[in-house]
């Protein structure tokens, strides 16, 4: 009958070996534990800095990736390649310092990629930078300090790119803000609309006829060319050509109909005669 229970063997290596064996020295432990996981302790002194990690051999036929940077030993070397790797993977802790033993950086590996907090520091023991990783590219908010402690720039990674708004710093006040959108800089809105502005002039024909100053000037503001049609419409010309308007025309009409006459451009009241025959 099949167990319901999977346990890997190197666990039960280790268990054998702390409980069946009796006593061991805690060198001999962990000698065995790195034996049983593939794992190794490795320090490198180069210059004026000591790298202090752990390398593992992983597990499976899983590809590295093409846009990845990866972190491996090999040749008593600490190497960096994209896409690719020929050792041991750098795996777990890893940390630079320096020959007195000043801590300069800290942060951790997943099989050669960049994870987690990353924690960056001056000789002096000042913060230097503090930024994320995520499967080995830049992933959220970042800060860099001066070796005063004040934050000189602050910003944002998505996915390996700057993303979102970057600010730095000038004795605790903004001095450049720029923002971004997956690794590209965006143009403020005054800053795009002076652009277009521009790119439209330059772009015109030469021989197209511009309004002026004095045209403008001419029509109004624009508030008074959008209420045109409150503005007072002068009254028809007569088609007699006497100067009379469409309204005058139109009560000398009834004056004359109401037994008025006009003579020599004064109205005057029709006299009225007695019929002979009817009298």
């Amino acid at each position: 009958m099949r167990s319901l229970y999977f346990v890997p063997v190197s666990r039960l290596f280790i268990a054998g070996l702390i409980f069946g064996s009796g006593v061991l020295s805690a060198q001999s432990l962990d000698k065995a534990i790195r034996h049983a996981t593939n794992t190794s302790r490795i320090t490198l002194s180069g210059g004026d800095s000591v790298q202090a990690f752990t390398t593992a051999i992983r597990r499976g036929r899983k590809e590295p990736q093409s846009d990845r940077f990866y972190t491996w030993y090999a040749a008593n070397t600490l190497k960096h390649t994209q896409g690719g790797h020929a050792g041991k993977l750098v795996h777990g802790v890893y940390v630079l310092s320096n020959h007195n033993k000043d801590l300069l950086a800290r942060g951790r590996f997943r099989y050669g990629l960049k994870v987690g907090q990353w924690q960056h520091w001056y000789t002096s023991g000042q913060t230097r930078a503090v930024e994320q990783w995520k499967k080995g590219r830049r992933h959220g908010r970042y800060l860099m300090y001066d070796m005063e402690g004040n934050v000189r720039e602050k910003g944002g990674y998505r996915h390996g790119r700057l993303h979102g708004k970057r600010i730095r710093l000038e004795a605790g006040q903004p001095a450049q803000k720029e923002k971004y959108r997956k690794g590209k800089l965006l143009e403020k809105k005054r800053q795009k609309k002076r652009n277009k502005k521009e790119d439209a002039v330059s772009n015109e024909p030469a021989g197209k006829n511009t309004i002026g100053a004095d045209t403008r000037k001419k029509q109004g503001s624009f508030r008074e060319r959008l209420m045109f049609w409150k503005k007072k419409t002068p009254d028809k010309v007569s088609e007699t050509g006497s100067g009379e308007t469409g309204k005058k025309k139109q009560d000398r009409r009834k004056r004359t109909n109401g037994g008025f006459q006009a003579e020599g451009g004064k109205a005057t009241k029709k006299k009225r005669t007695k019929d002979p025959v009817s009298q």
